[in-house]
């Protein structure tokens, strides 16, 4: 699957970034592991589901797990691309993400 359709964005802060153009099921599942693993639903006395609560972090790993399959490049290097757009500032990475989000439209 190394030869996916890919489509270039460029950021607010003039970075360009190569994302892929949709993910598999499998990276798709392996997001949604991220962010549900460690999570169970349980039943109250009632008998009835308790909403369980989630540690904020699973939405940080999670936006982790996405940009670890959605981001190809960041300004022409493959190395590390996902984990240097952590290093972009704020507005750039809020961009990537929703733009990385597209990449995954209507799996969550």
């Amino acid at each position: 699957m190394e030869d996916r359709e890919t489509r270039n964005i460029t950021t607010p802060g003039n970075h360009v970034i190569v994302l892929k153009t949709y993910l598999t099921g499998r990276e798709v599942n392996d997001i949604k592991r991220a962010l549900f693993g460690s999570v169970s639903i349980e039943r109250g006395e009632d008998g009835k589901p308790v909403i369980p609560k989630y540690p904020l972090a699973l939405a940080i790993d999670r936006e982790k797990k996405l940009l670890e399959y959605a981001v190809v490049t960041i300004d022409g290097a493959k190395e590390n691309a996902a984990d240097k757009v952590q290093d972009l500032s704020a507005a750039d990475y809020k961009f990537v993400v929703a733009e990385a989000e597209k990449s995954v439209d209507g799996n969550f």
